[in-house]
């Protein structure tokens, strides 16, 4: 009796420590993407304010940037017009006049959805055939009429970057996921989840927590 009550104890310790260091990845996690994410809405918010100015100086200040927060070519810019055509892009498979608006994010501003930062899910590329995170703005005129969008293209694994940086052990993983339970990241084996969305029984508990979750089942 005495061996298998220290075994339990031992146990009990070592699945404390386990949700200790989940909880600890997850905060960690957060803060790094936010980091991320941050950056990149500065940039959106830098490239529409050059746009609303004089947008002669749109191009010019794209190429500026890759020499800081767009150092990353991969990294694709997107002007989309009041209409919901491609209006710029550095992509070069594409071609202005592409129609992008039933892209969620477009709908969302032309339908009058306020201005934020606006994060969608993970698509595959109509014409780079890779998937990326549209991260957008709405540009407005003087007057407050909306005039477009400007999106910022980012490849999924430009978000997985943080995987280095929480310098994890063996072959331990973390997994970013969307409210949608679309998997947005991943620290390792990307490609294994690019496309998959966290069913239902696995999100739920993952919204109710606040410190990061742990369970039976990988995918």
């Amino acid at each position: 009796f005495a061996a298998n009550w220290e075994a339990n104890r031992q146990e009990h310790v070592r699945m404390d420590a386990f949700r200790s260091r989940v909880a600890d990845l997850a905060k960690i996690s957060e803060s790094i993407i936010n980091e991320q994410l941050r950056q990149f809405d500065d940039t959106l918010l830098v490239l529409r304010r050059v746009y609303a100015a004089d947008p002669k100086r749109f191009i010019k200040s794209i190429g500026l940037l890759r020499n800081g927060p767009l150092k990353d070519r991969e990294i694709l810019v997107v002007r989309i017009d009041r209409d919901g055509y491609l209006a710029y892009t550095d992509a070069t498979a594409a071609k202005p006049g592409l129609y992008l608006g039933d892209r969620a994010y477009f709908r969302y501003f032309a339908d009058g959805g306020k201005d934020r930062f606006y994060v969608e899910e993970p698509s595959l590329g109509r014409t780079t055939k890779r998937y990326t995170i549209p991260l957008a703005r709405p540009i407005y005129d003087k007057k407050g009429a909306f005039l477009g969008v400007i999106a910022l293209s980012v490849r999924q694994e430009s978000l997985a970057n943080f995987g280095a940086r929480l310098q994890l052990a063996g072959d331990t993983a973390v997994t970013l996921v969307m409210h949608s339970g679309a998997v947005a990241g991943r620290s390792r084996d990307l490609a294994k989840v690019q496309g998959k969305i966290i069913p239902p029984e696995m999100l739920v508990p993952m919204l109710r927590g606040t410190e990061g979750v742990f369970g039976g089942r990988v995918i």
